[in-house]
């Protein structure tokens, strides 16, 4: 049997990496970006242009996909900008706007989709986060070269709490609630000079996916398998 993923952010980094890899394994994809200008041609994927921040197209496509099951949702939008976040130049509202997409907006994704994600027979909902936003991380490494980086830092914390809060909600319906920690991997945000490719870090954490099983709920899982402390 078919599965089907919707996956945000879909049209660069690990995003694209997922539609790309879930597609290449057979799954059915429903991919969402902010823009979808360019975006690449893949079998299997179906785009949908969406801002995760805008809850009103959000509940829009939920409605478009009324009566599709799917097994997995897949929050990975996101963002990571560097500036405003030193103490005596804090941009306040660019950290607003950080919390609104790496942590709010996740919720808003789970809320709108959590029936068509209990109809499915997988019954996964997947949020990327990062180790970054662990006080554990920062305790044992400081915070390192790049700076505070409070706007998303904080984001993943709050992303992190605020999923763990609704998963009593989701084990109610059967789901299977993931955090999702992709390492540091060279993207727009990780940089040049990052550890693992983008293809490597998403095909580990696909195989975790299609491993997952009910054992795993309310887990924050590192690409490597390992549970990150936080």
């Amino acid at each position: 049997m078919t599965q089907t993923a919707l996956v945000t952010g879909a049209n660069r980094g690990l995003g694209l990496e997922f539609a790309r890899q879930l597609a290449g394994k057979g799954w059915r994809v429903h991919a969402c970006a902010r823009y979808l200008s360019g975006v690449e041609y893949i079998a299997g994927v179906d785009w949908h242009q969406l801002d995760v921040t805008d809850f009103s197209a959000v509940d829009r496509l939920a409605e478009e996909l009324r009566g599709e099951k799917i097994d997995l949702l897949l929050n990975n939008a996101g963002v990571g900008p560097r500036e405003g976040a030193a103490l005596g130049s804090i941009d306040y509202d660019l950290w607003r706007r950080v919390l609104e997409i790496n942590a709010i907006a996740p919720v808003k994704m789970i809320e709108a989709f959590v029936e068509h994600v209990a109809a499915s027979q997988r019954k996964l909902v997947a949020s990327i986060s990062s180790e970054l936003g662990a006080g554990e991380f920062i305790d044992r490494v400081g915070v390192g070269r790049s700076g505070p980086w409070v706007h998303y830092r904080s984001s993943k914390a709050a992303l992190n709490i605020a999923q763990r809060s609704i998963d009593g909600d989701l084990a109610k319906r059967g789901i299977t609630s993931l955090l999702l920690h992709p390492g540091w991997v060279s993207t727009d945000l990780g940089g040049a000079h990052a550890s693992l490719k983008p293809a490597d870090s998403v095909a580990a954490l696909v195989a975790l996916i299609e491993d997952a099983d009910a054992s795993m709920h309310g887990k924050f899982i590192a690409h490597d398998g390992r549970q990150v402390p936080w």
